[in-house]
Order: C-alpha cells, then sequence, then structure tokens
C-alpha cells in the first residue's frame, strides 16, 4: 500500500513539515519517488523504520 506524505505523516503523528525536513536530511523512512514532485510512502517501509528506531533504556 503507497500512502502519500500527508497519510504517513498523520500514521507516524508527525506533520507533514517534519517529514518533509527527514527526507531532505536523509533521516526519516524510505519513500517512493514517483516523479519529481510525487513522493509515496510504503506501510511496511514506515513499520520497519519504526521498528529499528527503538532505543533500548540504558538505565539499570
Amino acid at each position: 500500500m503507497l500512502m502519500t506524505a500527508s497519510e504517513a505523516a498523520q500514521y507516524l503523528r508527525v506533520s507533514p513539515g517534519a517529514l518533509a525536513q527527514q527526507r531532505y536530511r536523509r533521516l526519516g523512512p524510505p519513500y517512493v519517488r514517483l516523479g519529481p514532485r510525487t513522493i509515496r510512502y510504503r506501510l511496511e517501509d514506515l513499520e520497519q523504520w519504526i521498528g529499528n528506531s527503538v532505543v533500548e533504556s540504558s538505565a539499570r
């Protein structure tokens, strides 16, 4: 399933602008470029990116 940048931002609970900044800085989830101004996100990529972003607590 392909999601628009707005849909992906809503899924991640961030603003579309924050997601655009992550794209620009190459820090965010992988995306698909379908044209010069057409960006889409795959749900499985978003879920994998979230899973890879988990930080274990170092407090003991």
